[in-house]
């Protein structure tokens, strides 16, 4: 008689699949790696004409690189799929609430308002890389009534958002934060005060 296989085994080699390689069913192909290095670089209230609400900011990233070297399939890099998880780790292991995941503005009137060069939507081939050193920006939630004061002492983390799109299969994308060890920016309430470099 043939061995069976298990279910839990079928789902622990699909899962390991994803966790290792990146997957897309029918199948399980790898498609490789992108890699996405992006650098914190402060954070703000908003300006002159522009400002949020309290216990908010403005968190604005660079994005350095996208890097589909890895890659086994075309990568279609969308920044507004960008976000920081403000999610409480119960809300993680349970979904209670729902996740709090923070994403990239569509808007770039802010940021070009400020001088800063915008990181637009890119089809990046496999092997391929693109330099965009642009820029994207986060509204997080603070504790603290003046954002700017709470979100420049805090290291926030971008992740990617790979829920699968129809028709669309795109490596797994791994994120490097090249100023990982910062974890306090200057005091900038006026988003025009930020270091754009």
């Amino acid at each position: 008689m043939a061995p069976r296989l298990h279910v839990s085994s079928l789902l622990f080699v699909t899962a390991s699949c994803f966790a290792l390689s990146g997957c897309y069913i029918p199948g399980v192909t790898p498609v490789g790696t992108a890699d996405i290095a992006y650098q914190q670089v402060g954070a703000c209230n908003g300006t002159g004409g522009t400002s949020n609400r309290p216990n908010e900011a403005y968190v604005i990233f660079k994005i350095e690189t996208v890097d589909n070297a890895k890659g086994n399939v075309d990568f279609l890099f969308l920044p507004t799929r960008l976000f920081v998880d403000q999610s409480s780790e119960k809300e993680k292991a349970t979904w209670i609430g729902g996740w709090k995941r923070q994403f990239v503005s569509e808007e770039t009137k802010f940021l070009k308002d400020l001088g800063a060069p915008v990181v637009s939507t890119k089809s990046i081939p496999a092997n391929g890389k693109a330099s965009p050193n642009g820029f994207v920006f986060v509204a997080v939630g603070t504790k603290d009534p003046n954002g700017a004061a709470e979100a420049n002492q805090t290291a926030y983390k971008l992740s990617y958002d790979t829920e699968p799109v129809e028709g669309q299969t795109d490596p797994k994308v791994v994120l490097t934060k090249t100023n990982a060890s910062q974890t306090s920016w200057p005091a900038t309430e006026n988003c025009k005060d930020v270091k754009l470099q």
